[in-house]
C-alpha cells in the first residue's frame, strides 16, 4: 500500500496500480505482516476496503 503506487503495487484501498477495478484485499496488500498472528489484521483490512468499495458509485 502505498500513496503512490508503482504497476502492481496497491493504493491505500487495495487497487493495483495499472489494473483500474482489480483489488487486492488479502494480505498481500499489506506492506508488512508481525510475526504474531495476523489473522484479524487481514480480516480488519479487508473490511475497510470493502466498506470502501460499499460507498463508491457504479463505474469505476
Amino acid at each position: 500500500m502505498k500513496a503512490r503506487p508503482e504497476p502492481g503495487q496497491s493504493d491505500a484501498f487495495g487497487e493495483i496500480a495499472g489494473m483500474p477495478g482489480v483489488f487486492s484485499i488479502d494480505g498481500a496488500s499489506l506492506p508488512s505482516l508481525p510475526a504474531k498472528s495476523h489473522t484479524l489484521t487481514i480480516m480488519a483490512n479487508a473490511d475497510r476496503i470493502a466498506r470502501h468499495l460499499a460507498g463508491r458509485t457504479v463505474g469505476y
